[in-house]
């Protein structure tokens, strides 16, 4: 729910994925662009170096069927 002790020190805040206005706005092809490419403006690095893109995909998976209950 982006209610962690990092969303006191970020700006912007982490994301609330729970929320009904992520579920909306995030597509699964938006979440994988954002964790591939980062988001500039906010502290979400690019995970492109790190993660291959089979991972990221697991990742958003992860995140869209257990934070934000999106069936596949």
């Amino acid at each position: 729910d982006g209610k962690t002790f990092a969303a006191n020190v970020l700006n912007p805040p982490p994301r609330d994925f729970t929320s009904a206005a992520s579920q909306k706005k995030l597509t699964r092809e938006r979440m994988i662009r954002s964790a591939t490419e980062g988001r500039p403006g906010t502290a979400m690095m690019p995970w492109k170096s790190v993660l291959t893109p089979a991972d990221i995909r697991a990742v958003v998976h992860y995140i869209r069927q257990e934070l934000m209950h999106v069936r596949p």
